[in-house]
């Protein structure tokens, strides 16, 4: 198992597992494992699916879709989508088999700006669930990497876990007619070239829903795109959370962007401020810094 550490606030190392290297999965095997199709159901009752919306193109109501539906199809669990903007554009989309299993919000908006911290908070405090799992409504993981996630953190071996490491998989539109009649990953896994560059620490995140809330919740201050991912995992580490990972891809569904998921969001020069004053205080500082957040307490 790979757990991410921080050293002197600043850089990571990994900590090795003290299984024996010769007693420990290849990730080729690993990745073969995942790629097999469940039979069933996977029970993950004790997991509640967060689902941050803002619909603002045609290409994001396939995404959402799509995403529901895979995870409606592997696993016996809880959603809820918690939609901001205008106008709702998500009881167009739903359907009749969603009905008992997808818990709505709608929060109006008019502010062109897409503030997914806020309603990722929201959605933790309508959750009854131990653990949670904030989920971008582009991404998707082979069912066998949501597994392991959720059973480390029922296991206590981790507080937050990535149920990836890398690399990333981008579903161009050609494949995603593909993945949408097949909610299967095996269909097109071997079809796509992944991308060489890392990962980010973000798309999906599993937590300890207590250890969240102990934690801060979401950083509020990181409005619409910007290292607001990086951010909560480098503040989770320096708190002593366990945060970690399993082997795996992640699958990005292609769609169009807007300032709302680029750099250039107006205020991600403030994010970046903001991320930069977090990563290098001390576990005390970062403590007392949380208890003067509205929304934590």
């Amino acid at each position: 198992m790979r757990i991410l550490k921080r050293f002197k606030n600043k850089d990571y190392t990994v900590s090795v597992s003290n299984v024996p290297a010769h007693k420990l999965p290849t990730k080729e095997k690993e990745i073969e494992k995942m790629k097999l199709t469940n039979t069933s159901k996977i029970d993950l009752r004790d997991v509640t699916f967060m689902i941050p919306l803002r619909i603002e193109s045609e290409d994001r109501k396939k995404c959402v879709s799509i995403v529901i539906d895979y995870l409606l199809k592997n696993f016996d669990t809880n959603i809820i989508v918690l939609e901001e903007g205008s106008s709702a554009f998500f009881p167009g989309i739903k359907k009749p088999n969603w009905e008992n299993q997808v818990k709505y919000i709608f929060r109006r908006s008019n502010d062109p700006l897409f503030y997914k911290t806020l309603n990722i908070n929201i959605m933790v405090k309508n959750t009854t669930t131990p653990i949670i799992c904030a989920m971008d409504s582009d991404c998707i993981f082979h069912p066998f990497q949501y597994q392991r996630a959720v059973q480390k953190i029922r296991d206590k071996e981790l507080d937050f876990c990535y149920p990836f490491d890398q690399p990333q998989h981008n579903i161009t539109k050609e494949y995603i007619k593909t993945l949408e009649s097949t909610l299967n990953l095996s269909s097109i896994h071997d079809k796509i070239k992944p991308k060489t560059i890392l990962v980010p620490p973000g798309g999906c995140f599993f937590m300890n829903k207590s250890q969240f809330i102990k934690g801060g919740l979401e950083n509020q201050h990181m409005i619409s795109y910007g290292p607001e991912d990086t951010e909560r995992r480098d503040r989770l580490m320096i708190l002593g959370y366990k945060v970690g990972n399993v082997v795996g891809p992640l699958f990005h569904i292609d769609h169009s962007r807007t300032t709302n998921s680029n750099d250039h969001n107006p205020l991600f020069a403030k994010n970046t401020e903001e991320y930069n004053k977090i990563r290098f205080m001390s576990k005390q500082q970062l403590q007392q810094y949380i208890t003067t957040w509205e929304w934590a307490k």
